[in-house]
């Protein structure tokens, strides 16, 4: 049987202009309708193939002392910070900060901060918060005069 040659009639895609396609009243638009988590793909090569495994991308959070630089991930929900040794984040040497100050929520949308009915008030960069508010990542906020960043890191 004789070889057929398939490339016959082809041309060499740098020789061949393709204009751009033009439509005739719409735009081009990108409309997300709902989130979707990020994933990482993880190759496994084998003899004959390539396979992509695709697991969920781990967030870490963490909390940043601005006056002493010291980071603290947040490792469980709810995790209470206050001057108390029984918070999970205790404030040394503020005496504003009340002994359960504010508490950071992990919920399905994401870290919540809520004041616990401190005498000096949590606020979300100087806007002082009546109800629970959602962190977004390097969101500044305070509690009483006492400054903090939240971070998130993906992992």
């Amino acid at each position: 049987m004789a070889e057929t040659d398939y490339m016959n009639g082809w041309r060499d895609r740098k020789d061949v202009v393709i204009p751009p396609v033009e439509y005739k009243g719409f735009k081009e638009n990108v409309v997300i309708r709902k989130r979707i988590e990020p994933f990482a793909a993880a190759v496994r090569e084998e003899e004959d193939a390539t396979t992509i495994l695709e697991k969920p991308l781990k967030w870490r959070a963490y909390i940043r002392r601005v006056s002493t630089a010291e980071e603290t991930e947040i490792v469980k929900s709810p995790f209470v910070i206050g001057k108390s040794a029984e918070c999970d984040y205790v404030v040394k040497d503020n005496t504003s900060v009340s002994r359960r100050h504010a508490r950071i929520v992990t919920t399905r949308e994401g870290y919540i901060l809520e004041d616990l009915d401190s005498s000096n008030h949590t606020f979300i960069e100087n806007i002082q918060i009546n109800g629970p508010e959602k962190l977004k990542d390097r969101m500044q906020f305070q509690l009483s005069n006492e400054d903090f960043q939240f971070l998130l890191e993906i992992g």
